[in-house]
């Protein structure tokens, strides 16, 4: 089956919006993840300083009205091609995103939490900020790499501690998110994915190649702490007889079950709802959730 949509895209077409969101969805980086890509229109980011016309002083109202002007022109009379008509679809949306967004004033993090100063951090710091007052946001991507290291990944040096890095900056962003919500994080849910691991045992040159399974981490107040592993245990999932060619963490949990179990715990879709997330998939119950 080839699907044109991501799953969390075919959640917003199965499952409308109880209210009128000013923000349901929205990917924060360079380019929109995957899973929102679809026939529904998700905004890509970088910053919510960068989505900004307050810099502009006397000049906004005058580009805001032509940009208004210019996207109220109707494709049809010059062309039909659909990325023009999603241009001109999703461009006053935007403006009304924007002046919603800057209404709420700029990100001021709560109950001492302290997001390090990266890109990462500082985009799970926007996210919390436009959670907070109630914009409607249901799903909010957001892209760490870095990761694909296959030499130099223990310690010492710069390129040595590229890993550790990385590590600092992971968990840090994500603490400083969880402290930041507060009480709300008991209607959040933080999911960390990979389409890749890493192997278990170092190359020669002091890294690991692309692995099989691999470690996803949820969190939130209703998910129910623990290690779901499937068939076998840790740590005996990680000795020599239960590798795959002596080197790989066989994959135990099929990652569509880790998205149903989002969709029905979380986001509360009904069975038929799920089919149209999950198409051609039987879901299976992990057990995240409480």
């Amino acid at each position: 089956m080839t699907l044109q949509d991501g799953w969390l895209n075919r959640y917003l077409q199965a499952v409308p919006s109880p209210v009128t969101p000013t923000l349901r969805a929205a990917g924060f980086g360079s380019d929109l993840a995957d899973s929102l890509r679809g026939s529904v229109l998700v905004p890509a980011m970088s910053s919510l300083s960068a989505l900004s016309f307050s810099r502009l002083g006397s000049s906004r109202t005058r580009l805001e009205g032509n940009l208004r002007a210019i996207y109220g022109q109707d494709p049809q009379l010059t062309t039909t091609n659909p990325f023009r008509q999603s241009a001109h679809a999703l461009g006053p949306e935007m403006l009304d995103k924007i002046r919603a967004i800057e209404a709420v004033g700029p990100a001021a993090p709560q109950n001492g939490a302290i997001y390090p100063n990266t890109t990462f951090g500082r985009q799970l710091r926007d996210i919390a900020h436009i959670i907070r007052p109630g914009l409607g946001m249901e799903i909010a991507t957001v892209d760490i790499g870095g990761w694909d290291t296959h030499d130099d990944q223990g310690a010492g040096g710069a390129a040595g501690n590229r890993q550790a890095a990385l590590f600092t900056d992971f968990a840090g962003s994500i603490r400083a998110f969880y402290d930041d919500l507060g009480a709300r994080m008991s209607n959040v849910v933080l999911v960390t994915c990979t389409e890749f691991g890493r192997t278990v045992k170092q190359n020669a040159s002091g890294g690991t190649d692309h692995g099989r399974g691999s470690v996803w981490f949820v969190l939130g107040g209703s998910v129910r702490g623990g290690l779901y592993h499937g068939v076998g245990g840790f740590p005996l999932s990680l000795s020599a007889a239960n590798l795959a060619d002596g080197r790989y963490i066989p994959p135990r949990v099929d990652f569509r079950d880790i998205f149903g179990e989002l969709s029905v715990k979380h986001f509360g879709v009904t069975n038929s709802e799920l089919a149209t997330v999950l198409p051609g998939h039987s879901y299976t119950p992990v057990g995240m959730f409480a």
